[in-house]
């Protein structure tokens, strides 16, 4: 996929979750809580699921976009490592219309401080709202009780 095709995917309506979002202990991820392979259903009929990792230990908080089968893209980092000046909160995605997302694993980053301070609802929220799904499940935020 290149970013012509991601931006025709991200703003095509009607994409839907049907699945609820629960987090979970995995082993191989330390203490974090882990959620994989959401379908995300597009009319395009791209296979597209996403993934999440919640690091309670710093409130860390990301969201993967994947194409199935081919890789990464997009992603939402809050609270992660840095990434050059970009900080802790930042969206990956490419700059350049042929860039090849999968290949590169999301190498470009912008700053997105509007999700800082966030609890994982809003977070959630704001992503879906923007990226144009509707949530027909639940989503069980791992910072609440």
């Amino acid at each position: 996929m290149d970013r012509n095709e991601f931006e025709a995917l991200r703003d095509l309506k009607g994409k839907r979750i049907t699945d609820d979002v629960v987090f979970k202990e995995c082993r191989g991820h330390a203490n974090n809580l882990i959620f994989k392979k959401i379908i995300i259903h597009n009319s395009l009929g791209i296979p597209v699921e996403l993934n999440g990792e919640y690091k309670p230990s710093h409130s860390a908080f990301s969201l993967t976009f994947i194409e199935k089968g081919k890789g990464p893209i997009c992603r939402f980092d809050v609270n992660s490592n840095t990434h050059g000046n970009v900080g802790r909160t930042h969206k990956h995605s490419l700059t350049h219309p042929k860039d090849q997302m999968a290949k590169q694993n999301l190498p470009h980053a912008t700053a997105r401080i509007d999700l800082e301070g966030l609890s994982t609802s809003e977070i959630w929220a704001i992503m879906c709202e923007q990226a144009n799904i509707l949530h027909e499940g639940t989503f069980y935020a791992p910072d609440e009780d």
